[in-house]
């Protein structure tokens, strides 16, 4: 007898169609079902917020709740922004801290000395807001005062999302989450510190809480660089 060719006793695989089925009807184990675009770009969007979870689509109740959180930040950001320069043009922005920080700013961005002849002192005499030097860009871009007013107003807009994404690092559902996010954006005091004029104290939310997610993100070194 001859030898039995080698091919006989093989199992042939089923050829597999473009739709990634077996010619039988039954699906292929080690094809994976075709994601739509959304739902990727949707996980790396809130990629942040989605606790270890970056491979499998945005559910609906996250991008529902980034939604909601999302529309209420430019919410805030637009009625706020817009009471607080109002109120600049009626001449209600009080002159002496606001004029202080302005004249300052206003010679970092010159290379001055920062002499305020308001205080008759420094700047970094009274307070070491050291900040104020990273806000020095924005008056070589348009030298005017209301640019702080509408940057304090976005350092604490951004607050919402950052506490979502935190929310969510932490187990919380995405609609508790937006409703905590959306509690403290709607807050009695959010109102009264952009009401406040600049300070630069209202620039240190945004900031603890991009730390704080960072190091829920194990990146405890970039943390200390934020708040440092």
């Amino acid at each position: 007898m001859g030898a039995r060719p080698a091919h006989r006793g093989r199992r042939r695989m089923r050829p597999l169609d473009p739709a990634g089925t077996a010619r039988s009807g039954q699906p292929a184990p080690h094809r994976l079902p075709r994601r739509p675009v959304r739902d990727l770009v949707g996980t790396i969007v809130t990629a942040p917020a989605l606790p270890r979870l970056r491979s499998r689509p945005v559910a609906r109740e996250d991008r529902r709740a980034l939604m909601v959180v999302w529309i209420g930040t430019a919410v805030f950001a637009a009625v706020h922004a817009a009471l607080i320069v109002g109120r600049f043009h009626r001449f209600g922005v009080y002159t002496f801290d606001f004029g202080i920080f302005d004249q300052g700013l206003w010679l970092l961005s010159r290379f001055d000395d920062p002499f305020v002849t308001l205080r008759g002192l420094n700047l970094f005499a009274d307070h070491s807001s050291y900040i104020m030097v990273l806000l020095t860009p924005l008056y070589w871009i348009w030298a005017d005062p209301r640019v702080l007013l509408v940057v304090t107003v976005v350092a604490l807009a951004a607050s919402g999302p950052l506490l979502f994404a935190i929310g969510r690092r932490i187990g919380l559902r995405p609609t508790l989450a937006a409703a905590i996010s959306v509690a403290f954006l709607v807050h009695p005091a959010m109102r009264w510190a952009t009401w406040d004029n600049f300070h630069p104290e209202l620039l240190v939310p945004p900031l603890m809480l991009g730390a704080l997610l960072l190091i829920l993100n194990e990146r405890p070194w970039w943390a200390f660089g934020l708040v440092a």
